[in-house]
């Protein structure tokens, strides 16, 4: 029996319609340019205050962006996704003998209420994110995982950025980078993951 993390955002879901609106509602409400869908890819999976950052606010006010976007993303955006294809056949048949859990920068409550909505709740042993004003990185993140989580001999950290790969090895994981995702491919082939998959149904030549 295998323990297998999931990033949530560029792995399961493909988040990034809701994601990318509530980002443009945001610089619009504090009086900046909103941009092409296609150049807010690096809103998707990072921490939001890196994203705002990226657009040109100040650190201050990237912070107090946060507050607004999750207004936004509360009042609709949140739903604003879909599973990839083939995600769900590759989640169901692994966890009828494996450990499945996902690890995501969202908040924990918010992970959970849209894993429900997905009706994928149901698969997954527990479900990490953010507590609180807690920001962890995604090594601290894991490290809770697995400090809460059954022992397995063999653990695996799934994701679309260079952040799940290098938080995976951290904690001495296998990593499996996916590059449908909405991490940059160059990034994140830079830390090395044990394997790099195209689409959701390869991860099952690797994890069934």
């Amino acid at each position: 029996m295998k323990k297998i993390l999931f990033d949530a955002d560029g792995t399961i879901y493909d988040s990034g319609r809701g994601i990318k609106s509530c980002a443009n509602k945001t610089l619009a409400y504090f009086g900046y340019p909103e941009k092409p869908f296609e150049e807010l890819d690096f809103f998707v999976g990072p921490p939001l205050k890196t994203g705002f950052m990226k657009c040109g606010l100040k650190e201050e006010e990237a912070s107090q962006a946060i507050e607004v976007y999750r207004k936004f993303y509360h009042m609709g955006g949140k739903y604003d996704a879909s599973i990839y294809p083939g995600m769900l056949e590759v989640i169901q048949r692994l966890s009828k003998d494996n450990l499945l859990y996902i690890a995501t920068f969202k908040k924990e409550e918010l992970a959970r209420d849209i894993a429900s909505h997905f009706h994928l709740d149901i698969y997954f042993k527990d479900i990490y994110g953010g507590i609180g004003d807690e920001k962890p990185d995604k090594t601290t993140l894991i490290k809770r995982v697995l400090d809460h989580t059954p022992y397995a001999e063999e653990v695996y950290m799934i994701g679309d950025t260079s952040l799940d790969i290098i938080g995976g090895k951290n904690n001495h994981l296998k990593t499996i980078a996916v590059s449908y995702g909405y991490g940059n491919l160059e990034e994140i082939k830079k830390p090395q993951p044990d394997y790099l998959v195209k689409t959701p149904l390869e991860l099952l030549d690797i994890l069934y």
